[in-house]
């Protein structure tokens, strides 16, 4: 049985990185993978472990066919390994941290993908924006303006949208529950959420 990728994506101050830390080892155990990054940013940014390259190695990377996603956001380059095909086929469940513009070309190489959407409330989300500290002004608005720009069409009909306004662990929960769905082995009556789970 192939595994599902789980697509998640939200924007800038949506909590995406925390939401995927914080889930990681609730899954520990279960054929679960998170995908790792490669990004043309450094590794000392902040946010995810990624592997830091120039957006010319990963350019290159996609030229030689060593990635199986690769998009363009706020002047960066990132890029999805290929090895996650090897994982998918082997029944694994692969999260990607994704792209909304990158959604319809993702939904194009991966027709079966679960696509997630973490959201916040604008009023949040500007707060969030504000204590990170990275943009100001215009740069700031820009942001918030993308945040509330409609997701493409494609691939809607199955979206599941995860509300990470409040607390985190409600939407560790939510997002825990996404995941435990797509596998192959259901979790028990009565057993205590977290008490399996891994990511490879």
């Amino acid at each position: 049985m192939r595994g599902t990728l789980i697509y998640v994506m939200g924007p800038s101050g949506s909590g995406k990185d925390s939401l995927l830390s914080a889930l990681r080892p609730r899954l520990r155990g279960l054929p679960v993978a998170f995908a790792r990054r490669y990004i043309s940013r450094p590794a000392c940014a902040g946010g995810e472990q990624h592997m830091a390259l120039s957006a010319g190695s990963i350019l290159a990377m996609e030229a030689q066919g060593r990635l199986a996603m690769r998009w363009s956001s706020h002047g960066c380059q990132y890029g999805i390994g290929r090895s996650i095909d090897g994982s998918l086929e082997r029944g694994i469940c692969v999260i990607v941290n994704g792209s909304r513009e990158y959604l319809p070309e993702a939904l194009r190489r991966y027709p079966d993908l679960l696509p997630v959407l973490v959201e916040v409330e604008p009023a949040i989300l500007r707060q969030r924006l504000l204590a990170r500290g990275r943009e100001q002004g215009r740069d700031l608005e820009e942001r918030l303006q993308r945040a509330l720009a409609p997701l493409p069409a494609t691939g809607l009909e199955r979206l599941v949208r995860i509300d990470n306004s409040g607390k985190l662990a409600a939407a560790v929960d939510t997002l825990e529950d996404v995941v435990r769905a797509v596998l192959p082995v259901r979790r028990m009556p009565g057993t205590a959420r977290g008490t399996q789970g891994s990511a490879a």
